[in-house]
């Protein structure tokens, strides 16, 4: 599902900005499911599927499937619009390096918003 986020394209300057310095692994896992993501000066070089034995990243960002299915929606509901409004609500759980997800938070954003465009589903 994730692996399509190799295609994100920092198109807005603000990503761009943004992006340019953000070199990390990070877990995301959709139910039980769970993949890496590798991103190297704002661009992601590897989506890895899991499921690992003790693997490496700086956060995780954790929901189910329905609520991920709902955020990457063409039009979601309000409190499934955004990453913060999903952690407000308990509808996704980041742990490990909470500061740098926050440093970095409008790009990591606009990367899992990025999964809205249809071109990018699976």
């Amino acid at each position: 599902m994730l692996e399509n986020l190799k295609n994100f394209k920092n198109t807005k300057d603000n990503t761009v900005s943004q992006g340019k310095y953000l070199s990390t692994v990070f877990l995301m896992e959709i139910d039980h499911q769970e993949y890496l993501i590798n991103i190297h000066n704002g661009v992601v070089v590897d989506v890895k599927t899991g499921p690992f034995v003790m693997p490496r990243w700086s956060f995780a960002l954790r929901s189910t499937l329905e609520i991920m299915e709902e955020f990457w929606s063409e039009r979601p509901k309000p409190g499934f619009h955004d990453l913060m409004a999903l952690i407000k609500f308990k509808r996704m759980r980041v742990d490990g390096d909470v500061q740098l997800f926050m440093t970095h938070l409008f790009f990591i954003k606009a990367l899992m918003e990025s999964m809205r465009n249809k071109d990018l589903k699976s």
